[in-house]
Order: C-alpha cells, then sequence, then structure tokens
C-alpha cells in the first residue's frame, strides 16, 4: 500500500459509516430486523472507525517516533471527547433517571458504573466507542511501557477479543458451567457488554490498524488483500465464528486506504460531518422514535426512519460547520476535536 500524505477516500467513507451507525440504533431502537446482509454491512461501521484510529496514532507514532508521547496525547484527546458529549447527552439520561423510580444512590451508582466502564449512560450509545478507544490506548501505553513490541501486542489484543467471544457463548448457551457462566454474567454487568467494550473488542480493532499502518503498505495487490479480507469475514458472520470484525473492518480500511485522489477543501468538509453526525444522532433518533415509534411496524419504515434521522443530522451538522467558524462559538470545535 502506497502511504499517502491524505487519505480523502476515508473521510467519504467516514461519512457513510456514520449513516451506518444510525442505521445500527434504529434497528435498536424500534426493534426491526434488517435482512442479513444489511446487518452484515452494518457491522463494518465501528470496526472501520477503530481501525482508522489506530492506523492514524501509529501513523503518528511513525513520524515522530515518540511512541508514548502519541498514546498519551491520543488518549487525552479522546477523553475529551468522552467527557464533553457525556455532558452533552446527561440531559437525556437525566429524563430517564427522574422517572424510573430508583432511589439516587441506586441511580448515582448507576451512573458511575456506566460512565467508567460501559462507556454509555442512556442513550449516548455511541460513546461506548470512545470509552473503548481509551481502554485499548491505555492496553497500548502499559504494554509497550513494558517493552513490548507492536506484533506481541497485537498477538496479546487477539487473544483478549477470544475471550470476549468465550464470555458472550458463556453468558448466552446454557451448555457452559453455572459457576462460570455466573462469573461471566457479572463481568457483562460490570462492562455493560460481554465483547463490545475497549479489553474486547476496541483493544483488538485499534492494534490491528496499528499493524496495517506498520507492515501492509509494502503489498502491493492491496484490492485483492481486502476483497480477500472481506470475502473472509462473511464466510465467518455467516457461520456466527470469530473475528469477523477484524477481517471486515480491515478489508474495508485498505481498500479505502488505497483510492487516491487529488485534495479537495470539500474531504475536511466531510471529515467534520462524520465525526459530528457519529457523536450527535441519538439525540435526533430518541426524538424521532418518540414520535413515530407507533408508526413503524415494518423494515420499510424503518429504512425510512433512518433517512429522515440521518437529513436532520446533515442538516445540523452543516449549521455547526458554520456556527463553529464564528468567534463567539469557536468552543464548538471542542466537540470534533
Amino acid at each position: 500500500m502506497q502511504l499517502l500524505a491524505r487519505y480523502n477516500v476515508i473521510d467519504v467513507v467516514k461519512l457513510f459509516m456514520a449513516f451506518l451507525v444510525i442505521g445500527i440504533h434504529v434497528e435498536t431502537l424500534f426493534g426491526t430486523e434488517y435482512p442479513q446482509f444489511v446487518d452484515y454491512v452494518l457491522e463494518s461501521a465501528v470496526p472501520f472507525f477503530f481501525i482508522c484510529s489506530g492506523y492514524f496514532i501509529q501513523n503518528k507514532i511513525v513520524k515522530k517516533g515518540k511512541n508514548i508521547s502519541v498514546l498519551k496525547d491520543s488518549c487525552k484527546k479522546y477523553l475529551k471527547l468522552y467527557i464533553l458529549w457525556q455532558v452533552v447527552y446527561f440531559p437525556l439520561a437525566l429524563k430517564y433517571l427522574l422517572v424510573n423510580r430508583h432511589t439516587f444512590e441506586d441511580n448515582l451508582l448507576y451512573c458511575l458504573r456506566k460512565f467508567f466502564f460501559a462507556g454509555e449512560i442512556v442513550f449516548s450509545w455511541p460513546l461506548w466507542y470512545v470509552h473503548a478507544l481509551i481502554v485499548a490506548i491505555i492496553f497500548i501505553f502499559l504494554l509497550q511501557k513494558c517493552r513490548m513490541t507492536l506484533i506481541h501486542i497485537w498477538i496479546i489484543s487477539i487473544i483478549m477479543m477470544l475471550i470476549g467471544y468465550f464470555i458472550n457463548y458463556c453468558t448466552t448457551s446454557a451448555n457452559c458451567n453455572n459457576k462460570l457462566t455466573t462469573i461471566c454474567q457479572n463481568l457483562v454487568f460490570i462492562l455493560g457488554s460481554a465483547d463490545r467494550n475497549g479489553p474486547f473488542r476496541g483493544f483488538a480493532l485499534v492494534t490491528t490498524g496499528m499493524i496495517i499502518r506498520q507492515y501492509l503498505h509494502y503489498i502491493k495487490h492491496e484490492y485483492a488483500i481486502g476483497l480477500i479480507c472481506i470475502i473472509t469475514s462473511w464466510l465467518l458472520f455467516i457461520y456466527s465464528l470469530p473475528f469477523y470484525l477484524i477481517f471486515l473492518g480491515g478489508g474495508f480500511f485498505i481498500i479505502t486506504a488505497s483510492i487516491q485522489t487529488k485534495d479537495r477543501p470539500i474531504y475536511a468538509t466531510l471529515r467534520i460531518h462524520s465525526i459530528f453526525i457519529f457523536f450527535i444522532h441519538m439525540y435526533f433518533a430518541v426524538f424521532v422514535h418518540s414520535l413515530f415509534k407507533s408508526f413503524v411496524t415494518n423494515t420499510t419504515c424503518a429504512y425510512l426512519i433512518w433517512l429522515i434521522i440521518f437529513f436532520i443530522c446533515l442538516v445540523a451538522s452543516i449549521l455547526f460547520n458554520q456556527l463553529r467558524r464564528i468567534r463567539f462559538f469557536q468552543w464548538l470545535n471542542h466537540l470534533i476535536s
């Protein structure tokens, strides 16, 4: 893969992936079911984002030659984003907390557990990704401090992902030992998910992005490799086998990063839209859900709602992009950087 100064097509695909994330949450909110292939395409979104982050973190490390400082700066950046967007989403959480009839102490413990371990409280679903990214960077930082090479860290992350699949199996299967099932269920209670978290998913995907940056740029047949990865991921997906996310996200990323285009201002604008839409869309999704939940009775309706939410988010993002350039609203830039 030829390394480019800019990866313009990635900015285009990021916007498409933000669109897919909306589709994921529409399916969850409205309780609909998409066809298997649509679910498969939707699954590519978050792995693609993780691999992008890992790739560009390693790109900075290669350019600066300072592993620890780059990892520290990246962790601070994502921690700032995580805290700011949790504040933005807290009104949605507060609305739920005020009507759930639990005690103040129970709600406080619930919020603290979700904030520190799961990455999402109430309807702040996109933020688990940022939380998982922070956890992944911390793991990589600690292992690099122990003088581990990138390839060894990647192997450890793959083992961790396999453990996540095993935990998921134990919590859903009747064939596991009762004591082991209880342990796994308690772990899921703390982390919020069996594998959709930092230790068991984000860690492996971020290090995969770093590996792609470090090693695969020497390979010339990147389109063929990307396509093989995607086909492999499909076979793993339809048979419910582990690691399809790595092949899926990695395959899409390898193909996308290999497409060369001339620099144009539109790409930077699309990057801003993809970030803002990814973070803000749950606000609009919850609002639309409250208005139309009784009308969404089939998949066709869900597709329409999906498009409506994306359109609203895009309009909001265009407005946001204009406002952030005004001196009085320049503080908005902290929400995307």
